[in-house]
């Protein structure tokens, strides 16, 4: 096609032209056929690249997690779009929702969100712990559970006042209270007690049962007066015990092998057996006397100190060698002031004192 004479004036020709009118069709046309052709050239040139092997570039933490975080799609009712929606956070914990219809179509009344507990193995022993540790805080501070007075059966000379003095368990609290450690302290404390037993019960008592020893002999040595029964034990004097065998002694009697520290015994048995036979030897309301020399023994009615050993088994031949002898003493007019008869065959006399 050959162009018109009018393309081709000058410029200077067409000064007064202004084209005020929008892009034609063809001109739209030609753009959209350039952009084509523009993007079938990038797609050649990207074939070619493609066939080395593509590497895919890693997305980043924030795409990720924008990703995963997007919340899926929410339908609203009608007339209640215009109310924000929260996606709720990864991780937390679901809860679950009621909703109550109001009278309004279409509305609803959210009531708050309750969270879903899930009892797990810990919180369940968490929650007994707790329970446990204020039960124990309750029953040790609760005075319900604190002792007033320990109960005293089977005593005569001692006393409940005795007792409470020595286990001192008052306003305490009865789980704190050890048995063992009461009938110990009893033990070393009243040596003429026996046969101990101590029973707690809830929710504050304690009882505590046992007997007393009965004496048979007063010992008296130094000024010190202390009760024998007769298994050798001696204790305290309390009260009245009745008539007991008094022995006055100038030395203390021989010693014991114990067993164990809580062998409190302080004659032997066989030694009670002797002062008890010896006092029915002995002249009425006459005190035995116990030298560490010359044994058991009493003072006749010459106040004569008599002494017959401890050996009981020879006990009537004695007594006759000692009745012949001072009867001898008294003819010549002699006045002992000992006469020993320990040995059967060897007994002797003293004048000096």
């Amino acid at each position: 096609m050959i162009p018109s004479r009018r393309s081709r004036r000058s410029p200077a020709r067409n000064i007064g032209y202004r084209d005020t009118a929008s892009p034609s069709a063809a001109s739209t046309a030609r753009m959209r056929r350039e952009q084509r052709k523009h993007q079938s050239s990038l797609l050649s040139s990207g074939s070619q690249r493609s066939k080395a092997p593509e590497r895919l570039k890693p997305r980043s933490k924030a795409v990720r997690t924008r990703t995963m975080g997007t919340p899926p799609p929410v339908y609203m009712r009608g007339g209640m779009a215009n109310l924000p929606v929260q996606p709720r956070k990864l991780g937390a914990a679901p809860k679950r929702r009621y909703n109550v219809a109001l009278s309004v179509p279409g509305a609803e009344l959210h009531l708050p969100a309750i969270p879903v507990l899930h009892m797990s193995w810990r919180m369940v022993s968490g929650v007994l712990t707790a329970l446990l540790l204020a039960l124990a805080l309750y029953f040790w501070n609760s005075p319900k559970y604190r002792i007033n007075w320990v109960e005293v059966v089977g005593l005569q000379r001692l006393t409940g006042n005795d007792i409470n003095t020595v286990v001192n368990l008052a306003g305490q609290p009865i789980f704190a209270v050890n048995p063992q450690q009461i009938l110990q302290d009893l033990q070393q404390a009243f040596p003429d007690m026996m046969n101990i037993s101590v029973k707690i019960s809830l929710p504050a008592k304690v009882v505590v049962k046992a007997q007393e020893r009965q004496p048979v002999i007063t010992w008296s040595q130094d000024g010190r007066e202390q009760w024998v029964d007769m298994e050798g034990m001696a204790f305290p004097p309390r009260s009245n015990a009745g008539k007991l065998i008094v022995v006055e002694a100038k030395n203390s009697p021989p010693m014991i092998e114990k067993s164990s520290p809580m062998d409190l015994r302080f004659l032997s048995p066989e030694m009670v057996g002797v002062i008890l036979r010896m006092a029915i030897k002995a002249p009425k309301n006459t005190p035995l006397l116990y030298d560490g020399e010359h044994g058991l023994g009493w003072k006749d009615a010459f106040n004569c100190q008599v002494y017959f050993g401890l050996d009981f088994r020879d006990m009537e031949q004695k007594l006759l060698v000692y009745q012949a002898l001072a009867n001898k003493l008294q003819k010549d007019g002699v006045q002992p002031n000992l006469i020993s008869v320990e040995y059967l065959h060897a007994p002797y006399y003293r004048l000096e004192r």
